[in-house]
């Protein structure tokens, strides 16, 4: 980066000043506030960019500081307000030298802590990065979204519509404050100062630019996506058509008593006093207003930041019928009117890419998802073959999304708005078909599916969508093959020859897209001139006599008026300019870099106006501007559009060389400018073969050329061209052709602008150069003298150009890019321009809440950072004459602040009234001037020690004889400036003087304290002397008292030792008696638990010995049980699998008679057409039959294909049904000519019908193949039936529903067939047969089923008795095995287990699986019943033994 040096005159000056000293000087200026405690600080934060603190202490010599950090609870709570609202406090050691100058950064808090808010931050004391972002927090917190930057409007998205911020009373107060009721003829800081800053004060300024200063305006508005900029863009309009009506309709404010409350201060003049619009000019406010929704439907869509971004950049241009200032005058009027007549629009670098794909998350362009959400009447009349019934999975280019209502409103609903602002704009009719028709075109594209040809060996495409590729034929106008060819095949031309060479698949397809993308750009950019062609002032305008009586037809200054055609009125312009702001992101690709390069021009731009205004401050404020410093980006420019190495020049030249690719252009740009001192563009070791990175002014930016090339080119092949112009549709024949011109025009024509970019370039260096001069040596530069400037360096552009001739680079997409931002620049260069800067607070869309790390990111890419740096560069603070008397009145030395009030007499000041530094009129200027030389000899005292001696040598020419002689002068630099208004401190000199202003509070401090202490000291003194008599008095009774009670305690203690030896023989003897007791107790509990536990031991074991012989039994059964389960369960799964078997053959049957049934339909409505037509004409029938032929031939054909593809198993079974279909369609052919050899026997015709639904039925699996092919037409309807009868085997309820279906499918069939007959009713009757046969057949199953679910549940209940019976049965043998002494008892159960065991299964025989299957369940529970259980036999052998 350079930096831009001014210099105090035309001569060489060398500056030879001691810097070691003033460097010095400044560090110890820095070090002292930096150890100066309780400093309230900002310091650096991984997490939230910035956060408050407060110094401690210094450490390491000033090189580290100990800081006390306040902790919130979250981000948002994050403020300046001294910790009041922190949770807790923790402590942290910051190193100064990772700081600016070693120190840190001071924030603007007043005594108590709290910050000091501004609605202009040039006002800030401590003006920085941090004190920008927590201003705007805190304003963004209290609902207010606008803040000044000096000239500069920044703009915090809400989130949230603020109503009293937008009401018809603040449009017009502002209007009337800045415009219609101001005093001043100039709009100065002054007239600001009592409106809290708002987005209308740039419309308004504008406006009053244009009708008081005569010279053409613009308004820039910028930011990253969400930030808000369309938004802000719409108040500005619809607040400069408020303006522009006038004072009329002022009246009705006052009924308005809530908004008109805060406007008391603001006079209201006459009706008479102010122009207002002619009633004509309503309907063209109107359709200026309501045209914008358009271009948010065509160039809006919803991305991962925003859901109605803008993929454009628009310049907005409000053409306005400006009054001459002497008619005005005449006419009474107190500033000229300008009428709003008309406006134009012009697009930048739309995001084709955008229609062809997107991210998941995101969607495409509004208007297809309008367009698919609309009403199938309106998709009728647009397309009504491919439209009607589709939505957004119909076609690839959209998809499906989630998101379908955009600011409250549903895509059906934005799309009838659209279609009301279309009508507005003229677009009715047939060119509103046209249009739609190709979006539609655009869509249908999409479904195109090109895939390699399998049986060419060289892989060439060929279009698999034969319909999808007929219809869109059929949409365009043009022959289906001729598209085809279009598509697949590339025509290239040498010297006199052609060659027409096959594409790839993805050659075909990326030719698609690439068709796709120019005709939505081709639409987009035909509906912007429809709308300029409706907006316009040229063709819209045509003002009254009354109205247009004494309008001169002058036109702004600036030369940025256009000319009527026809007509010699030239307009006034204010511009809009809604344009992509800095983007940079993960993977940044060619758009970014095409993004990025228009925000380095802006940033120029913008650079450049700021300076100004910083010398227009500095020169009213009468300080020399010998030490303004800024940086600027001609490197980065040169390095994007340098004519040799630029990137431009590189990518163009890939673009044209054979064979160029991105890989070289990188290793080109990397060779080229790498090695270069301070280049802007770099690489890093870890970077791929694609990528680079270039130094931007808002931050290091990698970008990915991958497909640079390709894009850059963006060419349409020639095939498609010519197959556009055949097409039907007027955007695509002759809109798109001549858009293609105009972009090459456009491209060609940058070099123009380039040229008078140049011319403004030169004239602003110019003005840099002589910037260190005296304002008054030299005038400026006249606007007319710049205009012609200008022109002349266009004609010289247009005579190269012609002498050169065009080339292939003007052709490219960053050259035509180029030249249209050149044209842009070139339009804002004739303009006075305003800045609005818009802020995306959060990424989360919540009201009043801001995120510091995005925050920041956006001030720097906005370019306010910058701005704040250019405007402090020399000074980067100041403060108010009377401000600085107040603020550092503890400066002045003992008394010497009323000697030098003393000196200043009303003489004194008189005299110097006649200084330079004076102002007009003592009377007034007196007190201001009393403040400007107080606060100068109090700044001059307080900073002697920084005082600086410079010494300058300036060469000059002899006159005599031509020899240079140098002079050698010292110069006193101090650390302050005067201006007439305020005090400009130098970096360094401000937080000097808070630090000498707190240490000499200090001093007082202490003083006042050492006096305090004195007198609460005397005080306790005398306080203490008196209480210290009264305690020594009290001491000596203590004492006496403690003596006393010494003696008496003695006593006592003998007299207690005496009863202690008495008392303890006694204790003695009652011990060895109750030791005694205890231990006969203990022995009795010992005898009597003894017994208790062996006769406890014998009662268990006989019990246990009990319950084993009574559960043994019940074991043994129920594992006899558990086997029998196993067995009923296996005979279960048998049954169940006979009936599956058996409802698949039932649904087969079903499923084939419906088939025949169908299928007889069929046939006989196919004999009866035959025959007709036989009797009409034999030729038709034979050609007719040659025609089916061909057409089974191909589905043939397209089987075998698809045959191919299957698994073998599906081959075999396709085989097979080829066969039955050859077998079938010779029967229906015979069926067919016996019908036709017999028309007048129609008995005959039955007969043969009947045989041959005999012989249907008979091989009803080789029908289903061939109605399948005979009713492909009903393809759908037959697989939902198919879907519905496979749901019958789940629930009787939708079987019915099946059933329904079918038969209105049958309904519909017997609807569609031409004639109805006899056969048709029999064969209905046979289906009403057959389905009731198949309703029996579900109530047979359904039985069956609960029978068998009957039948299941009875064997698992006996099946679990069982299991429970034998486990108890094993329990009882096992303890009686274990514990009985008696071994014939032993014996005797296991034998009674044995004989239960066999008894059971005796009386529980087997059956088979069919005899289970058919019984019925009311016998097998009586069998059930009837079986003794095992454990009842065993309870009674178990009675037997023990009795």
């Amino acid at each position: 980066m350079t930096d831009a040096d001014i210099s105090f005159d035309d001569s060489t000056t060398n500056n030879n000043s001691s810097t070691n000293n003033n460097d010095r000087n400044i560090d110890d200026v820095l070090a002292a506030v930096a150890a100066t405690s309780n400093h309230h600080v900002y310091i650096r934060s991984n997490e939230y960019g910035w956060i408050p603190a407060r110094v401690l202490e210094m450490q390491d010599n000033g090189q580290k500081a100990k800081v006390s950090v306040p902790i919130y609870r979250n981000e948002a709570a994050i403020q300046s307000d001294g910790g009041k609202k922190a949770k807790s406090f923790e402590t942290r050691v910051v190193d100064l030298r990772e700081y600016p100058n070693q120190t840190l950064l001071l924030q603007n808090v007043n005594e108590e802590g709290h910050l000091k808010q501004v609605e202009d931050m040039v006002d800030l004391p401590f003006l920085h990065e941090a004190a920008i972002l927590f201003n705007l927090k805190a304003r963004h917190i209290q609902g207010k979204p606008y803040t000044r930057t000096g000239d500069i409007v920044i703009a915090c998205n809400p989130y949230q519509w603020i109503h009293n911020l937008y009401s018809t009373s603040t449009r017009r107060h502002y209007a009337n404050a800045l415009v219609w009721n101001s005093a001043s003829s100039a709009l100065t800081k002054a007239s600001l100062k009592n409106l809290e800053p708002h987005i209308y004060e740039v419309s308004a300024a504008a406006y009053r630019g244009l009708a008081i200063d005569g010279m053409n305006q613009s308004i820039l508005v910028s930011g990253e996506s969400g930030a808000g900029k369309t938004e802000s863009v719409k108040i500005c309009l619809h607040h400069i058509a408020c303006v522009q009506e006038g004072t009329a309709g002022q009246e009705d404010i006052s009924n308005e008593e809530d908004e008109s409350t805060a406007f008391n201060s603001t006079t209201t003049p006459s009706k008479t006093t102010t122009p207002t619009p002619t009633t004509t000019t309503s309907a063209i406010v109107q359709r200026v207003l309501d045209s914008n929704p358009l271009l948010e439907a065509f160039g809006n869509a919803q991305t991962i930041r925003n859901d109605n971004s803008s993929r454009f950049g628009k310049f907005i241009q409000l053409q306005f019928d400006c009054e001459d200032p002497v008619d005005a005058v005449f006419a009474g009027h107190r500033l000229p009117s300008c009428v709003l007549a008309g406006s134009k629009c012009e697009v930048y670098l739309l995001e084709k890419s955008r229609v062809v794909q997107h991210e998941p998350e995101e969607r495409t362009y509004h208007i297809f998802y309008q367009l698919l959400a609309s009403d199938n009447e309106i998709k009728k009349e647009i397309w009504a073959k491919g439209l009607v019934d589709t939505d957004q999975e119909s076609f690839s280019y959209v998809g499906y999304a989630e998101l379908d209502t955009i600011e409250g409103l549903t895509d059906q609903q934005r799309f009838q708005k659209t279609l009301e602002s279309l009508a507005l704009v003229g677009v009715t009719g047939e060119k509103k078909l046209t249009l739609f028709r190709a979006i539609c075109i655009v869509l249908q594209l999409g479904n195109l599916l090109v895939e390699p040809d399998p049986e060419d060996e060289d892989n060439r495409a060929i279009i698999s969508s034969r319909e999808e590729l007929e219809d869109l034929a059929d949409l365009m106008g043009v022959e289906a093959s001729l598209l085809e060819s279009s598509f697949l095949i590339r025509t290239m031309r040498a010297r006199n020859e052609e060659f027409k060479v096959p594409l790839s698949a993805q050659q075909a397809q990326d030719s698609c897209d690439a068709f796709a993308k120019e005709i939505y750009a081709s639409a987009f950019t035909w509906l912007v001139h429809r709308i300029n062609e409706a907006t316009s002032a040229e063709q819209n305008y045509h003002p009254l006599s009354k109205s247009n009586h004494g309008r001169s037809k002058r036109g702004p200054s600036g030369g940025g008026a256009a000319a009527a055609t026809g007509a010699p009125q030239s307009f006034g312009l204010i511009g809009l300019l809604d344009i992509f702001g800095f983007e940079s992101f993960g993977t940044n690709r060619f758009e970014q870099l095409c993004i990025n390069y228009a925000n380095e021009k802006l940033q120029q731009k913008f650079t450049q106006d700021i300076f100004r205004s910083v010398q227009s401050e500095y020169e009213s404020e009468g300080i020399e501007l010998g030490e303004i410093r800024y940086d600027d980006n001609t490197d980065v420019l040169d390095l994007v559009e340098g004519r040799v190495n630029g990137l431009l020049a590189l990518l163009n030249e890939e673009c044209v060389r054979p064979g160029g690719n991105d890989k070289a252009f990188v290793v080109k740009v990397v060779d080229h400018h790498t090695r270069q001192p301070k280049s802007c563009l770099f690489r890093g070791k870890r970077f791929g073969e694609y990528e680079f990175g270039v130094k931007h002014y808002a931050g290091e930016v990698v970008y990915n050329a991958e497909g640079f090339v390709n894009k850059n080119m963006d060419t349409l092949p020639t095939d498609l061209q010519e197959c556009a112009k055949k097409s039907s549709n007027d955007i695509l024949a002759q809109h798109m052709i001549v858009m293609g011109a105009e972009d090459e025009n456009a491209a060609d024509g940058g070099a123009v602008a380039a040229a008078a970019a140049a011319a403004a370039t030169s004239s602003n260096e110019d003005k840099k150069s002589n910037a260190k001069r005296p304002p008054k040596k030299k005038p400026p530069t006249s606007r007319r003298q710049q205009q012609q400037q200008q022109e002349k360096a266009e004609q010289e552009a247009v005579k190269e150009k012609e002498k050169k001739g065009s080339t292939l680079v003007g052709q490219t997409v960053w050259t035509k890019f180029k030249g249209q931002l050149s044209s842009l620049m070139q339009n804002l260069g004739r303009t006075r321009t305003r800045y609005i800067r818009c802020i995306k607070p959060n990424t989360k869309k919540q009201p009043l809440v801001m995120e510091h790390l995005p925050t920041v990111e956006q001030l720097r890419c906005a370019g306010v950072v910058a701005a704040v740096t250019i405007s402090r560069s020399a000074f980067p603070n100041r403060l108010e004459h009377g401000v600085v008397q107040e603020r550092f009145k503890a400066l002045w030395e003992s008394k010497a602040h009323q000697k030098q009030a003393h000196e200043l007499t009303l003489e004194q000041l008189g005299d110097d009234s006649n200084d330079d530094d004076g102002c007009e009129g003592s009377s007034n200027r007196s007190p201001d001037k009393y403040n400007k030389l107080m606060a100068e000899r109090l700044l001059t005292a307080a900073m002697k020690d920084l005082e600086t001696t410079a010494t300058t040598t300036t060469k000059t020419k002899n006159p005599d004889d031509g020899s240079i002689v140098e002079e050698t002068k010292t110069v006193v630099v101090r650390a302050f400036v005067m201006g007439h208004t305020r005090t400009y401190f130098r970096a360094g000199a401000l937080e000097f003087l808070e630090a000498e202003r707190l240490k000499r509070l200090g001093i007082w401090a202490a003083n006042i304290q050492r006096i305090i202490r004195g007198f609460c000291a005397w005080s306790v003194y005398r306080r203490l002397r008196r209480t210290v008599i009264v305690l020594q008095s009290l001491q000596r009774q203590r004492l006496a008292t403690r003596a006393y009670h010494c003696f008496r305690r003695a006593a006592i203690c003998l007299e207690c030792w005496r009863r202690c030896i008495v008392s303890k023989g006694r204790l003695i003897t009652l011990r060895r008696n109750y030791r005694a007791t205890r231990i006969q107790t203990k022995w009795r509990c010992l005898v009597v638990r003894t017994l208790y536990h062996t006769k406890r031991k014998s009662s268990i074991m006989v019990q246990a010995m009990i319950r084993g012989a009574l559960q043994r039994p019940k074991y043994r059964k129920a594992l006899h049980q558990a086997k029998e389960d196993a067995k009923l369960e296996n005979q279960v799964l048998a049954l169940q699998r006979k009936l599956e078997e058996a409802e698949a053959r039932r649904v087969e049957a079903e499923r084939m008679a419906e088939e025949k049934a169908r299928k007889a339909v069929e046939a006989y409505n196919k004999e009866q057409e035959e025959k007709k037509e036989m009797e009409q004409q034999q030729r038709e029938k034979e050609e007719k039959e040659r025609k089916e032929k061909e057409e089974r031939e191909l589905e043939e054909q397209q089987q075998q294909k698809e045959e191919k593809e299957e698994a073998p198993k599906e081959e075999k079974e396709k085989a097979t049904e080829d066969q039955d279909d050859e077998v079938a369609s010779a029967a229906a052919s015979g069926a067919a000519r016996a019908a036709a050899a017999q028309p007048d026997t129609p008995s005959s015709s039955q007969q043969q019908l009947t045989l041959q639904q005999q012989a249907l039925i008979d091989e009803s699996g080789r029908m289903l193949d061939f109605l399948r092919k005979e009713v492909f037409r009903l393809r759908g309807q037959n697989a939902q039936l198919r879907r519905d009868m496979d749901l019958l085997k789940d629930n009787n309820q939708r079987l019915m529903d099946a059933n329904a279906s079918a038969g209105a499918t049958f309904a519909s069939l017997n609807h569609h067939a031409k004639q109805l007959t006899k056969a048709n009713e029999k064969l209905s009757g046979e289906i009403v047969q057959l389905r009731q046969q198949y309703q029996n057949a579900v109530v047979v199953q359904t039985e069956l089923r609960e029978e068998l679910k009957m039948k299941h549940a009875t064997y698992v209940a006996e099946v679990h008795s069982r299991i429970q019976y034998q486990k108890a049965l094993n329990v009882v043998v096992e303890k009686v095995e274990r514990k009985c002494r008696d071994t014939r008892l032993v014996e005797e159960i296991l034998m009674i287990a044995d004989d239960c065991e066999t008894g059971g299964g005796a009386e529980n025989p087997n059956d088979d699986a069919a005899t289970a299957a058919t019984s019925s369940s009311s016998k097998t529970v009586a069998s059930t019943n009837g079986t003794q259980p095992p454990s009842s036999s065993l309870m009674s052998s178990f009675r037997s033994l023990w009795s």
